[in-house]
């Protein structure tokens, strides 16, 4: 369906049936050169994925509100008109647009919610577990914290991430397992402080990690703006 919402061609979207008999699943992937993106967008777009669901349950049983219970009685299971094409003649015989019903009426009115790999608590929990976890000395993380919980942006995985010892730092959070975060207060504008900060985040950067910083005299408006790939808007 999303070919009819962002009008691309429908062989531009290709779907493959994985899995096993009991368990199924469908490949959904972008079959053209390059990138379209189409499927990150209805990832990171909740409106999109919400226009392609809406749009589809418009196809399958051509009007946009609830069918009554006579209407569902005389569906038929699938048409060249909704669901049959020349790409899926292989399941003709089990397609029916009578069996997706009231999915697609739960993902109609579905909320979205981005979580990260290995994220499994709702936004809310993740927030209150990373205050929990913070520095509760430091003002910094906690503005930092804020900042992105108000904004509804992507919050981090972990807070005083533990790292091994021959890197002898641990920052303030960590978005997967490669960002991490540190958020410097007034104590790091000692020359001392910052010299050891520059080596001690030198020796993460050696070693793979992508190091940024925040430091309280930039905004974080700005620091975020400057990092929206990490700080993505969650819905």
């Amino acid at each position: 369906m999303p070919h009819n919402v962002f009008q691309i061609e429908g062989s531009e979207i290709g779907a493959d049936v994985m899995g096993e008999e009991k368990i199924p699943n469908v490949l959904i992937y972008e079959n053209a050169e390059g990138s379209l993106g189409v499927l990150s967008r209805l990832v990171a777009e909740p409106a999109s994925y919400h226009a392609v669901v809406k749009r589809a349950y418009e196809i399958c049983y051509k009007k946009s509100s609830l069918l009554s219970d006579e209407e569902r009685e005389k569906l038929i299971p699938a048409d060249y008109t909704n669901l049959l094409n020349y790409y899926n003649q292989p399941y003709h015989q089990l397609i029916d647009v009578r069996k997706i019903y009231n999915t697609l009426c739960i993902m109609m009115n579905a909320d979205i919610e981005v979580r990260s790999a290995g994220q499994y608590q709702s936004y809310d929990k993740q927030y209150e577990a990373l205050e929990a976890a913070r520095d509760h000395n430091s003002s910094t993380e906690y503005e930092f914290l804020k900042y992105l919980y108000e904004h509804k942006l992507r919050l981090p995985d972990k807070a005083q991430p533990m790292f091994p010892e021959q890197y002898y730092v641990q920052p303030d959070f960590m978005y997967g397992d490669r960002i991490v975060i540190f958020c410097d207060g007034t104590p790091h504008d000692l020359p001392e402080v910052q010299e050891d900060d520059r080596n001690k985040r030198e020796v993460l950067e050696d070693a793979g990690y992508i190091v940024i910083a925040w430091h309280y005299a930039t905004s974080l408006a700005d620091f975020v703006a400057a990092h929206s790939d990490i700080f993505i808007p969650i819905s």
